[in-house]
């Protein structure tokens, strides 16, 4: 038999090639029509033994799959057949194997789901397979299936949402409506096989587990709905589950627990009356699960217990003595429970939910004093217990394998997970409580014995945490005096820490230093000692980020006060050797803003360019360093490995980190606060001394480094940013050195990108238009920029697309109109680029296109008087009209190549508007005459669809779309006439009455999304 031939090759063929050939071959099968007599004869066969048992498992999931996906194949008596013999298959494995079982019971429930010609196929599957509920026969079976299994699987197919199932919306709720209509025969017969369980201890628990997973089954589907809550609380099912939960086994004790918690999350007022069901199971099953660490039961309780605090937070906040001892075993859960993370964020939205609704209360009322008094206690204790588990347990588990220091990962994620109840905590207890609970004995810390390292880092991480509660309101505690003092200790600090550890105290230390800044002006004496703890901080990999951020934060918020020679000339000692700190380039940027907010307030003069010089220092001495290197040295030209490899591996490096650090001092140290600069402004001074460095960078060959340029890059705009026009005189010819390295060295996207921003500043001053042509030239001319005239081109190089037609977009918009006509004819190659563009399947590199396309249109689309006829235009306006009709057909294929492209959807509104914008230019070009701009705009629809690739639109489509456009063109004459308005603009009146802008382009848009609709899965090659 070649079923059973490739079933053994599949599980038992150590050839990994016959394997896959089986495996295909059977699949391949399992989508013919002859695949459900086989796989009939297959389970109906007695031959049970060996391998056959993966056999008939195939055959039994064969069944199954052809069920949803190919039971259009049987005619309706054939599908009743189907349903009688996997019911004669059920009760052939009623004993198992269990998977086979599941596996039939599946297949009859997705015939349940899919044969509504049986009128009510849950109730018809059920008398068919002789289900029947009586005190004479418990188990519910008359010759048929396991009641249970079935009964199990059918509420769950119903549920499940899996995609391909052939199942619309409106059959599952009929479904659905079937399955609740079968419940009393359902309830009953669980009821009745849960008060004759077996004798069998084990087939007991079998029975108990499987009881508890049918009943959860039909619970996710509402069957108790309408029931009513007192009704339900002493129903025989609930206490049954109650009952499960103590002296069986995990699997069903976890069934019980997934069943009372489903309960009680969709029966509204059920959770009230378990709370006294619950409470035996404290001294029951609780306590002894702490004292034996059962994490199944622990997490278990815990969780039921999370759920009933959650539902009803109100009837907790009563401060009965029931909810009282509830809420005390929640919080053994957190102060007794050690192995692990998970069991404690699981009760933490019990405590969350409580004070939220306590803190809801009137602040005057009874009920809120009441809860207030009984649960702060509490909650203290529950703060304690949180610090505890907050903490490192074990300080190995920090040591990572490369010799770096960091915490355990179930821990971040538990800090993280606890950041909402610690709020909620610090909120109910007060901001002043809270951090005296926690800085209790603060002053004796650096006491030996006093604490543990352990407990002062934790404790740290709270009260950064919390930040804005203690300082809501502009409260500034004086709480945090002695804390603050403690910190500034810690380098000299007794405290025992092993050296590894010190890193991460020093670490949360600085967050609390960075987070608390705003309150360091009103303690404005503790800044300095401050400063001086985190820039040694600055030195440890762990450290410096926090350092470095607090470093700025302090900055910012108390410079009045920093701003002394003292700390000026701490911090200018830390500029000058930030190259030998282990900083990333954003930490650098930050040690250097704080040294821009400190110097913001000193005279532009000597002492500030003193300044710049001392910090520019290490940047010079790093970029001469590279320079000085001969390009023998690089790594091309070396084998790999060799010390010159490295040390230039390391030169290079440290000029990108130099290169990011004059970026930083032209935007955070040396901008103008007003951003005007006079002559001798020390800013000028540094860029004259800093800019021949980087146009011998610019034009050697170290530039081919990604690094390098983009380092160059920055430099350029900070530069351009900070001095404006007076940057003039050093930027042509770093432009033109640019734009040769762009051509002869390595096509890097940053380059473009900086010429796009000298554009943006400079274009419009006439003076800078030859230097403008000769960069726009020198890009468009490039090999890469060649390869962009194709969608795949532009795919192959997404970044140098998008940076190009962003460069011309800023071309368009700030070159005046007589610099344009110069380059007309690049400004066609452009539009040609665009149109590739358009389709291209960068998220970026499309949408510039059609931003280029429509800045471009809106120049050459003069508008027209009210009454239709063309205003004279300009010769650049003329000249452009003509680029852009010659242009016209293939930007019209690349919106069609657009709309049939990958996320068209989110392009439609600057697809739609390129559209517009075209109307208008052919309008324009016709003198006023529509029907001649729409002649004009048809041929160029029709020449883009009929271009299409064979077998991308059916026959006679081709017509059908060009018609349904060309009547929607029409439709919007008066709109497209004007073309598209900007937002703020006066609405024309059409009619008498204005056009909103939702209506004016609704039709067009309205065709073009109906084009997409219809070719959503059109792939073009």
């Amino acid at each position: 038999m070649q079923v059973l031939s490739a079933v053994q090759s599949l599980y038992h063929d150590f050839d990994v090639a016959r394997q896959a050939a089986a495996n295909q071959w059977l699949m391949k099968f399992q989508r013919e029509r002859a695949a459900w007599q086989v796989a009939n004869d297959i389970l109906s066969s007695e031959n049970v033994f060996g391998a056959q048992l993966e056999l008939q498992h195939f055959a039994a999931q064969t069944l199954r799959r052809k069920v949803y996906d190919h039971l259009d194949e049987l005619a309706p008596e054939e599908r009743n057949a189907l349903m009688h013999a996997l019911l004669m298959h059920a009760r052939k494995f009623s004993y198992g194997p269990p998977q086979l079982l599941k596996q039939i019971c599946l297949a009859l429930a997705g015939l349940a789901l899919q044969c509504s010609e049986w009128g009510n196929p849950v109730e018809h599957l059920l008398n068919s397979s002789g289900i029947t509920v009586s005190a004479d026969n418990p188990e519910g079976i008359d010759g048929g299936p396991p009641a249970l299994e079935l009964l199990t699987v059918l509420p769950e197919e119903g549920l499940d949402d899996k995609a391909g199932k052939p199942v619309t919306s409106k059959r599952k709720k009929e479904f659905h409506e079937q399955l609740l209509s079968q419940r009393e025969r359902v309830l009953e017969l669980l009821v009745l096989r849960a008060r004759k369980m077996d004798a069998n201890a084990q087939a007991a628990t079998t029975e108990r587990r499987n009881i508890l997973r049918c009943l959860l089954s039909w619970v996710r589907i509402d069957v108790f709905s309408g029931f009513a809550a007192t009704v339900l609380a002493s129903h025989p099912l609930v206490t049954f589950a109650f009952e499960s939960l103590q002296g069986h086994q995990t699997q069903v004790f976890e069934e019980a627990v997934e069943v009372l918690v489903e309960l009680i999350t969709r029966i509204e007022g059920l959770p009230r009356l378990l709370i006294s069901k619950v409470l035996p199971l404290k001294d029951a099953l609780l306590v002894p699960a702490l004292l034996t660490h059962n994490e199944v039961v622990v997490n278990g309780l815990c969780r039921l217990m999370a759920e009933l605090g959650q539902a009803v937070p109100a009837v907790i906040a009563e401060a009965t003595t029931e909810t009282l001892a509830l809420s005390d075993a929640m919080l053994r859960c957190v102060i007794l429970w050690k192995s692990n993370w998970e069991i404690v964020q699981s009760g933490l939205p019990f405590w969350s939910a409580i004070a939220v609704h306590i803190l809801s209360l009137p602040s005057t009322s009874e009920h809120r004093q009441r809860a207030m008094a009984a649960f702060k206690p509490m909650y203290t204790s529950l703060l304690d217990g949180l610090v505890v588990r907050l903490q490192i347990d074990d300080p190995e588990d920090c040591k990572a394998g490369n010799g770096k220091v960091s915490l355990p990962d179930g821990l971040v994620d538990f800090r993280y997970n606890v950041e909402e109840a610690l709020t909620n905590i610090c909120r109910l207890l007060g901001p002043i409580p809270f951090l005296s609970q926690l800085l209790r004995g603060v002053e004796h810390w650096s006491a030996p014995g006093a604490t543990t390292w352990q407990s002062v880092e934790a404790k740290l991480y709270v009260i950064q945490l919390v930040v804005e509660e203690v300082l809501l309101d502009g409260q500034h505690p004086a709480e945090l005096v002695p804390l603050m003092q403690f910190i500034v200790s810690l380098p000299s600090n007794p405290l025992p820490v092993p050296d590894y550890a010190v890193p991460l105290v020093h670490k949360s230390a600085a967050e609390v230093v960075g987070a608390y800044a705003e309150w360091l002006c009103s303690y404005p004496s503790a800044a300095l000692p401050l400063l001086s703890f985190l820039a040694l901080g600055l030195s440890s990999s762990i450290s410096t980020s926090a350092c470095a951020t607090a470093l700025r934060k302090v900055c910012e918020e108390v410079k009045v006060v920093v701003q002394g020679p003292t700390a000026v000339e701490g911090l200018l000692h830390i500029g000058e050797r930030l190259h030998t700190l282990p900083l990333s380039l954003a930490e650098e940027r930050d040690v250097l803003c704080a040294i821009g907010k400190v110097l913001s307030a000193a005279p532009r003069g000597p002492c500030l360019l003193q300044a710049a010089q001392r910090l520019f220092q290490s940047v010079q001495n790093a970029l001469e360093e590279l320079l000085d290197l001969p390009m023998e040295k690089s790594p091309s030209r070396q084998q790999s490995g060799s010390s010159s490899q490295v040390a230039y591996a390391m030169a290079q490096e440290a000029a990108v980190r130099a290169l990011n650090r004059l970026a930083a001092i032209c935007s955070d140290v040396l901008a103008p606060p007003n951003g005007c600069l006079k002559d001798d402004d020390p800013m000028l001074s540094v860029l004259t001394v800093a800019w021949p460095l980087l146009e011998r960078l610019l034009t050697s060959a170290h530039a081919a480094d990604s690094g390098i340029a983009a380092g160059i890059c920055r430099c350029l705009i900070e530069a351009m940013n900070a001095t404006g026009q007076k940057f003039a005189p050093l930027l042509q010819p770093f432009l033109t050195a640019m734009a040769s390295a762009f051509t002869s060295l390595r096509a890097h996207a940053c380059f473009i990108k900086a010429a796009a921003a000298a554009i943006q500043e400079f274009g419009s001053d006439p003076k800078f238009a030859s230097t403008a042509i000769e960069i726009l030239r020198t890009f468009s001319q490039a090999e890469v920029a060649k390869s962009l005239s194709t969608r795949q081109g532009c795919d192959a190089e997404p970044e140098i697309a998008e940076q190009y037609m962003r460069l011309m977009t800023t071309f368009i918009v700030q070159c005046p109109r007589d610099v344009l006509v110069a380059v007309e004819g690049l400004l066609e190659v452009a539009i040609t680029r665009a149109a590739a563009c358009a389709s291209s399947s960068h998220r970026l590199a499309a949408p510039q296109a059609f931003s280029f396309l429509s800045a471009i249109y809106e120049v050459a689309a003069k508008p027209l008087s009210k009454d239709g006829a063309a205003v004279q235009p300009a010769t650049a306006s003329d000249a452009l009209l003509n680029v852009c009709i010659r242009t016209g057909p293939a930007v019209m294929s690349g919106i069609v190549h657009a709309l049939l492209g990958l996320h068209p959807v989110g392009k439609l509104p600057k697809i739609s508007k390129v559209f517009e914008l075209q109307c208008a230019l052919c309008f324009r070009k016709t003198g006023g005459d529509f029907g001649g701009g729409l002649a004009i705009l048809q041929t160029w629809i029709a020449s883009a669809l009929h271009a299409l690739p064979p077998g991308v639109l059916v026959p006679g489509e081709a017509e059908m779309v060009l018609l349904r456009w060309m009547e929607s063109l029409a439709a919007d004459q008066r709109r497209l006439v004007l073309g598209p308005l900007p937002l703020n603009t006066e609405r024309p009146a059409i009619g008498g009455r204005t056009v909103g802008m939702g209506q004016m382009d609704s039709s067009l848009r309205c065709v073009l999304r109906e084009f997409i609709e219809n070719h959503r899965y059109t792939t073009l090659q």
